[in-house]
């Protein structure tokens, strides 16, 4: 099979970073219409912990009063008007957004994940991954999902043992929510991932060098199915990138200028970009002793 890696430069990778949802996996039927039921179940399950503990406050009690299909319609109302099925329930029932998040995400690996992900293992993306870890390539995950999800998703579909770190949305113990769309969601994920800046040198006007760190990660290569995600990795912080091509992306010639590679097929494609990886890596390590050598 004939992959093409495009505009990537292999000879520096490092750094593979992978989103998770229609990534690593595409939606099985009716998954992604099940996330506003489970965070209106999340949120009845809530309600009820905090009123049992003390806590009667009338937002909670319209919480266990509202009929289940009006609660999964507020969720699909908040997705649609927030971009998320939770934000809602933190307007309008002062429920705490982490803990509704955090609980909705438990709910689906309980119901789903965990039951239905076994089946969806990829031969090929596991083989892709170990190539990728024996060319030293350092593997995480990066989603809009929280740090469980990442975890159990991955272990379901027998790939964790070969991610080094997985970085979610609830990653940093702050209290917050951070996507993907938010500069500070990257940061906290390249600092719990250990992944260093490239640093160059400039002159200052005295004529010596100094090093600088500029923000540039060109040693990572991160793969997602999001235009915008794509956009920051490559704008901001200087990754190389690949789209994970669905039916319902269709990019642009604009798109484009910050895609370096696309493939429907993630698994082949990490099989022959690791062997790209190994084989300048060989190279570099040639090269270096013909330099020795010559020097002798």
């Amino acid at each position: 099979m004939t992959v093409n890696l495009g505009q990537l430069d292999p000879s520096i990778i490092q750094y593979c970073i992978d989103d998770v949802d229609n990534c690593l996996f595409s939606y099985p039927a009716g998954y992604a219409g099940d996330f506003s039921y489970y965070t209106a179940e999340a949120a009845v399950i809530i309600a009820q912990r905090r009123f049992e503990s003390g806590d009667q406050s009338l937002r909670l009690l319209k919480v266990s009063a509202t009929p289940q299909n009006k609660l999964c319609e507020i969720a699909r109302q908040s997705y649609a008007d927030h971009g998320l099925t939770t934000e809602e329930f933190a307007l309008r029932f002062g429920l705490s957004r982490r803990e509704l998040y955090i609980a909705h995400h438990y709910l689906i690996v309980k119901e789903r994940v965990q039951t239905e992900f076994p089946l969806m293992f990829k031969p090929r993306l596991q083989h892709g991954l170990e190539l990728l870890r024996a060319a030293e390539v350092h593997c995480n995950t990066f989603t809009n999902g929280t740090q469980f999800y990442a975890e159990e998703v991955t272990r379901a579909l027998r790939l964790k043992h070969l991610y080094n770190a997985h970085s979610g949305a609830d990653s940093e113990n702050d209290g917050l929510i951070t996507l993907k769309g938010q500069r500070k969601a990257w940061i906290d994920m390249l600092t719990r991932t250990g992944i260093p800046a490239k640093t160059g040198y400039i002159y200052h006007p005295a004529g010596k060098m100094r090093e600088i760190e500029d923000w540039k990660y060109s040693h990572c290569v991160f793969f997602d199915d999001s235009l915008e995600n794509l956009k920051i990795a490559k704008d901001v912080f200087g990754m190389q990138t690949v789209l994970v091509a669905t039916e319902r992306v269709r990019p642009t010639k604009d798109d484009m200028r910050y895609i370096d590679a696309v493939t429907d097929n993630i698994g082949e494609f990490k099989c022959h970009l690791a062997q790209a990886i190994s084989v300048a890596k060989t190279g570099r390590q040639l090269a270096c002793r013909k330099l020795v050598c010559s020097r002798g």
